[in-house]
């Protein structure tokens, strides 16, 4: 009985984000026949947003192999078919996600910052080809600029 208490409460405070990001890692290291959906015609990519109001929302879209797609582009699809409620502004260096989720940059000096495989983006959404194996997360927080 305390075995089993004190699992639950270990699994309790196990972080949402290391569970998310343990779910990508076990997607990303599946052969492709074992992910649902998926043949070796299309591939499966993952989009999680955290508004940092609650636990992060996670997003897959199945995209043509061989198709290049920005993170501009995979949100684009995604919001299709889910209500991303997404701002986007274009600037001559180029697009900028001003809001998502009903947050908008600059509320309470937080901003929406993407992030490729854990570190921060250094290239534009609509400026970054994406990998299948990618990592692409966009974290609503105060900025370090």
């Amino acid at each position: 009985m305390v075995i089993i208490a004190g699992l639950i409460a270990g699994v309790m405070t196990y972080s949402y984000t290391q569970a998310t990001n343990d779910y990508i890692s076990r997607i990303q290291e599946m052969p492709i026949a074992q992910v649902a959906g998926l043949t070796a015609e299309r591939s499966n990519y993952i989009l999680v947003i955290d508004s940092g109001q609650g636990e992060p929302r996670m997003y897959t879209q199945l995209i043509d192999a061989g198709q290049k797609i920005t993170v501009l582009d995979l949100i684009r699809k995604i919001n299709q078919h889910n209500d991303l409620q997404v701002t986007e502004t274009e600037f001559p260096f180029g697009v900028v996600i001003e809001s998502l989720l009903g947050y908008d940059n600059g509320t309470d000096g937080r901003y929406w910052i993407y992030y490729i495989n854990g570190e921060t983006a250094m290239v534009g959404v609509g400026d970054y080809e994406m990998q299948p194996e990618d990592d692409i997360q966009f974290k609503f927080e105060k900025s370090i600029f």
